[in-house]
């Protein structure tokens, strides 16, 4: 297996549909809402509780940026974030785990990914509309050690993820040039994108009012 790709049709029908009822993500699978404030209320039956911050900033390790990049909020919302085990209530985190455990036996090698894994992260992340594509976000590593990085896109939407061949995590004190991309992934629903320590990024959409991807972040011994 190749250090980083893409899995189209990452998880069987049943256990997909499973994550978009139980997830509560079905408002969001057609990418467009027409009264956009009403599905992000966080006082709505069955809405996320949605944070709002920068997911990467333009400093510090693990973090590439460039004239080619724009540094812009997105909305996420943290469901086991490995310092916190108290994001989420524990079924809802187990649910996740159960979907990030699947991920892992039925597409990637023990060889590869080793016996023995740390989970990082699992995080929802929804990107809003950008008034053009002429810059993506920053470039980062999400962990600064050896893991494997896995984004799970749901819905309908635009916003190519990139993945770059560098993988240094102290590249930016040795160099200020443009990243070497590798690959660049079309948004497109239930197709995983993975990188093993390879600085990645995305667009956010133009086309569409918001992009839904989950975030699993596992650290590999």
């Amino acid at each position: 297996m190749k250090t980083y790709g893409c899995i189209d049709d990452c998880l069987d029908q049943k256990i997909f549909d499973e994550l978009v009822q139980v997830g509560n993500l079905v408002p969001y699978l057609s990418g467009d809402n027409k009264q956009y404030t009403h599905i992000l209320n966080q006082y709505q039956f069955h809405s996320l509780r949605w944070r709002f911050g920068f997911d990467a900033v333009d400093e510090g390790v693990g973090i590439y940026w460039t004239d080619s990049c724009d540094l812009r909020p997105q909305l996420t919302y943290p469901i086991f974030l490995s310092n916190n085990n108290n994001i989420s209530n524990e079924l809802y985190t187990q649910f996740y785990m159960r979907i990030l455990y699947f991920i892992l036996d039925k597409h990637f090698d023990t060889n590869q990914i080793g016996k023995e894994i740390d989970v990082r992260r699992i995080k929802i992340n929804l990107g809003t509309k950008a008034p053009s594509k002429l810059k993506h976000l920053v470039p980062h590593k999400d962990e600064l050690v050896h893991h494997l990085s896995m984004t799970l896109m749901i819905g309908q939407s635009d916003g190519d993820h990139i993945v770059f061949e560098e993988t240094d995590t102290y590249l930016r004190k040795k160099q200020s040039k443009d990243l070497t991309v590798l690959d660049q992934y079309k948004h497109k629903n239930n197709r995983l994108v993975y990188n093993f320590g390879h600085y990645h990024c995305n667009y956010d959409p133009v086309e569409h009012d918001f992009r839904l991807v989950i975030n699993f972040v596992v650290n590999l011994r």
